[in-house]
């Protein structure tokens, strides 16, 4: 869980933004899945108002019907948005509106399928988005997440508007692997 001051229209303060993801009994990786979710416990994320850390008070409990491995909240203009990491789809950046954080909205929704620019280095392995963040680039404004996946290497999209992300660049891994000499595996985590 991470904390993020925001300031829109409908919230100044502090959230608290949890990922659900069920660990331990009940947990099935994607890669073993076969396509089936994962097992027991409840997904999605909960957000929290935590500006008086001794008084937490629960603005939204499992919104997103999807385990969540991470979570990134940063503030653009009078609006918040939180990328949210989904353990269980290939499209599995979820860019949610937190900008009314009792009522978020999910507004985008993108992975690998959508990138196929991105998927000429994939490594040994399956595609597994592992941690994300966003931030403005000083030099031309724009908004860029950065994503760190395993198989995949770092995808990087321009979230400047938030309901299109769109594909920029991604890593490249030499093959062979010049300290290896085998292929690569494309983790960038």
């Amino acid at each position: 869980p991470k904390v993020t001051h925001i300031e829109t229209p409908f919230f100044e303060g502090e959230i608290l933004i949890g990922s659900n993801e069920v660990c331990g009994n009940g947990f099935i990786p994607r890669q073993q899945s076969k396509g089936l979710s994962f097992g027991g416990g409840q997904g999605g994320i909960n957000i929290w108002d935590v500006t008086d850390p001794l008084k937490p008070k629960n603005l939204k409990s499992r919104f997103l019907p999807f385990q969540v491995h991470n979570t990134f909240t940063w503030q653009q203009g009078q609006n918040a948005y939180t990328l949210v990491v989904d353990d269980e789809n290939l499209r599995d950046v979820h860019i949610v509106d937190v900008t009314k954080p009792q009522s978020p909205k999910e507004i985008a929704v993108t992975g690998a399928p959508d990138w196929p620019d991105a998927n000429d280095n994939i490594g040994v392995g399956e595609i597994f988005l592992h941690d994300g963040w966003v931030q403005q680039d000083p030099t031309d404004g724009h908004f860029y997440a950065y994503l760190s996946y395993w198989d995949l290497g770092l995808v990087v999209l321009d979230v400047t508007d938030p309901k299109n992300p769109m594909f920029v660049s991604d890593s490249d891994y030499p093959d062979p692997d010049p300290a290896s000499g085998e292929k690569p595996d494309g983790n960038s985590h």
